[in-house]
């Protein structure tokens, strides 16, 4: 009678440490859920602003960081604002908030972060988010006057100048001047930053990304089943684009070879200081300095791919007279979490700024895993390693 008492008591033990667990465990999956599913409101974003609460804790960051990255591998991370909501403004110019942002490029000055993102529902501007560099603490935000999809994005070091794809019914670019960003207070102004120029490219549709380095600007198209094409071309002393040297025209890039393809570029009027190269597929971004080209590969729900590479020419600009363009040679592949966007490497040449669009709301309630945060990887890059 005894030995059934105690082995009684001993399953009823057993059985409440099981329930225990089974309710502490959906307790801490309901946890992670409300923090997913939480948007802000007006009552809790101020407006003219964006949200600063991270999805997550830092340790559970951390946790996907090692998983994909390594044990091994030193970063830091800094949160992405707007996740949660931000303000902007539709076409009529009503001021409104928006829960849909999804994050798609990631950029540096000397001291600055900046973050472009687009409205899922295209409602709203896309629009660029400003970071501390060294706090982690959100700026401002800048409106842009357009719904683009904004994937391209590039600090310009070199002259002080921000570029971001705009692409609407056309590709162009725009670039504001790090005065015109100074000034801009959307709080007192109410409506989109005015670019301080654009450049038109007719002859090229859906930029995934870009890169300005001094004397060129790389231009990287999006591919999901074939190699993406990288189209560099030279600036003048200025800093700026000839854009009357650029076709008027949509041109079709035909080829299987770079030769090939540049002759096709050649006989479409494109002009002599220009080149194509071959990339990656499902390219999402790219980051050029000195001989060093950084291309990040997006590959759904399974790892993402950082690649980065040295450019093979005897030109820092990659366009030679013969018309070919670079040959990008792997030097180092990464692992890193789905869903990856751009990586841009830091002027300081010591970090690499990486960003992922998990954390928008209308994919992060089927997403498996969630980054929320910029990824700074201690990335030592010098010229000709």
């Amino acid at each position: 009678m005894k030995n059934t008492m105690k082995k009684i008591v001993l399953a009823s033990a057993i059985l409440s440490l099981l329930i225990i667990f089974v309710f502490y465990q959906k307790g801490k999956q309901d946890d992670i859920n409300r923090e997913k599913s939480w948007t802000g409101t007006s009552k809790n974003i101020p407006k003219y602003e964006a949200s600063q609460t991270p999805l997550f804790s830092e340790k559970h960051s951390s946790d996907i960081v090692k998983k994909y990255f390594g044990k091994d591998f030193k970063y830091k991370m800094l949160n992405i604002p707007g996740l949660r909501g931000a303000w902007s403004v539709d076409d009529k110019g009503k001021v409104r908030l928006g829960v849909n942002w999804v994050p798609q490029g990631v950029t540096s000055s000397q001291d600055k972060v900046y973050v472009s993102m687009y409205d899922k529902k295209k409602v709203l501007k896309s629009v660029i988010f400003e970071i501390d560099k060294v706090s982690g603490k959100y700026i401002k935000s800048y409106i842009l006057d357009s719904k683009a999809h904004v994937g391209g994005i590039s600090y310009d070091i070199y002259r002080n100048r921000l570029w971001v794809a705009t692409d609407d019914d056309s590709s162009k670019i725009s670039i504001f001047d790090q005065k015109t960003l100074d000034n801009y207070n959307f709080s007192v102004r109410k409506h989109p930053i005015k670019a301080s120029s654009i450049v038109k490219l007719k002859w090229w549709t859906n930029i995934s990304a870009i890169s300005v380095s001094e004397d060129f600007i790389s231009i990287a198209k999006y591919q999901s089943d074939a190699i993406g094409g990288v189209i560099d071309i030279g600036l003048d002393d200025k800093g700026n684009v000839d854009t009357k040297s650029l076709p008027k025209f949509p041109i079709k890039i035909i080829g299987t070879t770079d030769e090939e393809i540049n002759n096709t570029l050649k006989k479409s009027g494109f002009f002599d200081d220009a080149a194509f190269s071959f990339g990656f597929k499902r390219m999402q971004g790219i980051s050029n300095l000195d001989n060093i080209s950084v291309f990040t590969q997006s590959n759904g729900q399974e790892s993402s791919k950082i690649f980065l590479t040295q450019r093979l020419s005897d030109k820092r600009s990659g366009i030679l007279k013969d018309g070919t363009g670079f040959n990008f040679k792997v030097i180092q592949e990464l692992n890193a979490p789905p869903s990856m966007e751009e990586a841009s490497i830091d002027p300081s040449k010591k970090s690499l700024y990486i960003i992922f669009e998990s954390g928008a709301k209308p994919y992060r309630e089927h997403n498996s895993v969630i980054m929320d945060k910029i990824v700074v990887a201690d990335l030592e890059v010098t010229y000709g390693k």
